[in-house]
């Protein structure tokens, strides 16, 4: 009887550090998606779609994290059927593995929408993460809106007042646009009179109309710490946008605005004719 309850034991330590295993084993986290659900996407090429998974003594080491495979699935209002591509391993995010996948443009010609899902299996066990929410947790699918790129060329007019922050150096615009920079170098702004900065660039056809933007201060070395600014430019053939002037940081605009401006220069011209 006692070699037997020796033996249950065993069987039961076992069993816990088999359950323990596949816990560990199991991928902990996926997530991180992007584009963001309702992001506004063109024809013009593939969708690159990114999503970031974890998991504890693999992913957090450098390099490719083994035994975990990443799958992009995809469909469009034209294509109800899901298809599906391989996600390839994209670098480390901290102790995340980022994985990359394309939605091939050859699926987007005349589409109105493409929905996306990713799905992280992990080969060690077979498990699948399935539940992975873009960077604002918004959960899948994650649909972006299909749209025509720009017609022609379209200059664009930042303003910027700085409403008491101070700044070492000019100011920069800076987005998720090539022409102002894909988040990387920024598009460095020009002083108009004391808090007020301004910056026109162009942003050529065949662009994609929707982007981000905000602000980088001293010599473009400080980020604003607000969110994002979203754009959607015209796509009817207008050759220049005036954006409304924004504020750093979104404080108290501490500048006239540029309509304020030009109505009360009017006034004062009237005044003097």
């Amino acid at each position: 009887m006692k070699l037997l309850r020796y033996s249950l034991s065993a069987i039961c330590l076992m069993a816990a550090l088999g359950f323990a295993a596949d816990a560990q084993a199991a991928i902990g986290w996926a997530g991180n998606v992007w584009p963001l659900h309702g992001s506004i996407q063109v024809p013009t090429g593939p969708v690159s779609v990114y999503a970031q998974a974890w998991k504890g003594g693999v992913t957090d080491s450098p390099g490719q994290g083994g035994l975990i495979s990443a799958e992009l699935f995809y469909k469009t209002d034209i294509a109800p059927t899901e298809l599906s591509v391989a996600m390839a391993y994209n670098g480390d995010v901290g102790n995340n593995d980022e994985y990359k996948g394309d939605v091939p443009q050859s699926a987007l010609a005349g589409a109105g929408w493409v929905e996306v899902r990713v799905v992280f299996t992990d080969l060690s066990d077979n498990t699948t993460y399935t539940g992975v929410n873009d960077q604002n947790g918004n959960p899948p699918p994650q649909r972006y809106s299909i749209t025509n790129v720009l017609s022609v060329d379209v200059n664009v007019t930042f303003t910027l007042c700085m409403s008491g922050t101070a700044t070492a150096g000019a100011p920069c615009v800076i987005g998720g646009a090539a022409p102002i920079g894909n988040w990387g170098t920024g598009f460095m702004m020009t002083n108009v009179l004391g808090e007020e900065w301004t910056a026109t660039v162009t942003f050529p056809a065949g662009s994609n109309p929707a982007f981000s933007y905000k602000y980088k201060a001293d010599a473009c070395n400080t980020w604003e710490s607000v969110s994002d600014r979203p754009v959607t430019l015209p796509t009817d053939g207008t050759t220049a946008v005036s954006l409304t002037m924004d504020s750093y940081n979104n404080a108290p605009l501490g500048c006239a605005p540029v309509d304020a401006r030009r109505s009360t220069w009017g006034k004062l011209k009237s005044m003097y004719r």
